[in-house]
């Protein structure tokens, strides 16, 4: 589903590039001033009446499409659907593309690019505090927590090196529901008369992140897809006095992906298992809608496929792990290196020995001057999670360090157009 507006920002995005950053042409620069997923939640808050402290709001040739106040706004998040795979399903010939066409015009449908580092935990914090990655402090998957002493699995909130057994970060003194240095958007939005809501599955509802971006909002678990939608249904039907904000996050596609790569036919399948319950659900709600909610369906990042090659393990290669104060952080795709005193340019050669041509080596501190991660202000512990070096990593490699087979067929958190460029449908109902 393309526009001539689509095309237009596609063009804009993909030559957009931060002063100073060495970065291929075919990777993609997180936009963070319009035309990015960062800048939707301040436009969630123009739409309710709302002020956040925030970075700006969407591109005017976006939001200006659509009315200027609505009373209710629904935010559904579909895990690691990136632009490029958005339009590819589009094009098969199903009932459910059909339908997709027939209730969303070309011209509600535009690219976004992800946030840097492209993963679920930096978005999400991003679509629950209003601000970027540099702001809000969670800058991957893995992250090293100097205050904690720990390296910390983000989603998760355990220590990364634990695979099983019962340590938390609460035994380091970490309380998910105080770690932000900010309030979450729903303990905002409460202050201001508007409720809100969030559909998520069972299975991580209440979770560490949850807890940590969650404050303040009704929690609604769904065991499956149906369930979901006949509970919104149900809630969209009831006359509200209050205005109301919905946020709906879906897995599965991620998970999928992870497993057997973006190109595999499990993952179409689950795609349109999805669209079949949400496209019934939107048929039957702008039949009897007001006109006084807005849907809008993004993504947190898209995905890149990638093998497995054990070349990509650095337990393979002790002098490189020797230069090391302990092993990378963040994402395989964007790994941050902690280096030795004195052992700076020798590590960077030996990388480009070992992995020639592979990685874009770049100092932190220049990578946040760039703006890579977003405008200041700055968490007070950003460099420090960024380690001394920013590996960002060419075409499909990547760098592998868990102390645990590698099972994925399917990455993200790099720069590439497949991880960075995400849909957004907007649609009145």
């Amino acid at each position: 589903m393309t526009s001539t507006l689509s095309e237009t920002i596609i063009r804009e995005v993909t030559s957009y590039r931060l002063p100073d950053l060495p970065i291929d042409a075919e990777m993609v620069a997180p936009h963070y001033a319009g035309l990015g997923i960062a800048n939707i939640p301040a436009s969630i808050a123009n739409w309710l009446g709302l002020e956040i402290p925030s970075i700006s709001a969407l591109d005017r040739r976006i939001a200006g499409k659509f009315a200027p106040a609505y009373h209710q706004v629904i935010l559904l998040v579909v895990d690691a659907l990136g632009w490029e795979q958005f339009q590819r399903l589009s094009q098969f010939d199903t009932p459910e593309n059909e339908l997709l066409a027939r209730l969303v015009p070309a011209g509600n449908v535009f690219p976004l690019t992800s946030v840097v580092p492209s993963t679920t935990s930096a978005a999400l914090t991003t679509y629950w505090t209003g601000v970027t990655p540099s702001t809000h402090g969670i800058t991957g998957y893995e992250m090293w927590m100097q205050e904690y002493g720990v390296v910390a699995n983000m989603i998760l909130q355990t220590p990364a090196s634990f695979l099983f057994g019962p340590g938390n970060l609460a035994s380091a003194g970490f309380t998910p529901d105080q770690f932000l240095n900010m309030p979450a958007l729903g303990t905002v939005f409460k202050k201001q008369g508007v409720a809100s809501y969030a559909f998520q599955p069972e299975a991580i509802n209440g979770s560490g992140l949850s807890q940590s971006l969650l404050a303040s909002v009704e929690s609604l678990p769904y065991a499956g897809l149906p369930g979901l939608w006949q509970t919104l249904e149900h809630m969209l039907a009831q006359p509200a006095s209050r205005t109301r904000y919905f946020y709906i996050y879906w897995p599965n596609l991620d998970g999928w992906q992870h497993m057997y790569g973006p190109d595999d036919d499990h993952i179409r399948e689950e795609y349109f298992i999805f669209m079949r319950e949400m496209l019934r659900f939107l048929e039957l709600a702008r039949r009897n809608g007001r006109g006084d909610t807005l849907l809008l369906l993004t993504a947190d990042h898209g995905m890149l496929p990638t093998a497995r090659p054990p070349e990509a393990e650095i337990r393979r290669y002790p002098e490189l792990l020797s230069m090391l104060h302990l092993l990378p952080t963040g994402e395989a795709r964007m790994p941050y290196l902690y280096l030795k005193p004195g052992c700076e340019q020798k590590a960077l050669g030996l990388i480009e020995t070992l992995f020639p041509g592979q990685f874009i080596p770049v100092d932190s501190q220049k990578a946040v001057d760039s703006g890579l991660f977003g405008p200041p202000p700055y968490h007070p512990q950003l460099i420090t999670r960024l380690g001394d070096v920013i590996l960002l990593a060419r075409d499909n490699h990547f760098l592998y360090w868990q102390n645990k087979e590698n099972m994925m067929n399917g990455r993200h958190g790099g720069m590439s157009r497949q991880e960075m460029l995400v849909p957004l449908l907007i649609l009145p109902i």
